[in-house]
């Protein structure tokens, strides 16, 4: 895969994963600021809510569950249990 094009997939992935997880210290980044349209940004230094804008526009009505701990440790789980 290009590298251009994984490290969109890259960016995507993460902002899809910040705007799930409520609460998150970075979801800031994810959201429109009025420095957007104040800054002149570079081609290759664009914010990441620039890059991703068109992703989430198209997937507007889609619901993504935020990442969850399992409800149980990974250490009490029957496949760890059998060794």
């Amino acid at each position: 895969m290009p590298l251009a094009l994984r490290r969109s997939q890259q960016e995507i992935k993460y902002a899809v994963k910040v705007r799930a997880t409520e609460n998150h210290p970075t979801r800031s980044v994810t959201e429109f600021h009025w420095t957007i349209l104040s800054k002149k940004f570079k081609p290759n230094n664009l914010p990441l809510y620039s890059k991703t804008l068109e992703f989430f526009e198209e997937i507007k009505n889609v619901v993504v569950m935020s990442p969850a701990l399992p409800e149980e440790p990974p250490s009490l789980r029957p496949e760890a249990l059998r060794c």
